[in-house]
């Protein structure tokens, strides 16, 4: 079977434990959580998910952006190539 990633889970330690904070998925198939980056203060992460596409066959892939907030983490932002090229599967890492 394919290796395939689709959801990046983010934990918290508490002093004495790991604890699952949050689960994020995006779109199915983009490989959401191939690579990913973690601010020194914990507070912001960047998932790679190189297989995403806005059509067609074309993957130039992309880099979600999230960060945690007074209620909790939000995606900040979505990273994408300017100029789309044929499988550049930005965001491997």
């Amino acid at each position: 079977p394919a290796f395939t990633v689709e959801r990046v889970f983010v934990y918290r330690f508490d002093g004495q434990q790991w604890n699952q904070e949050w689960v994020v998925s995006e779109t199915a198939g983009d490989d959401l959580g191939y690579s990913v980056a973690i601010s020194a203060a914990g507070d912001v992460f960047a998932a790679g998910a190189p297989m995403r596409s806005e059509c067609c066959t074309i993957w130039p892939g992309g880099i979600y952006v999230y960060r945690r907030g007074t209620s909790g983490w939000y995606r900040e932002a979505l990273v994408v190539p300017t100029d789309v090229v044929l499988n550049f599967y930005i965001g491997t890492s």
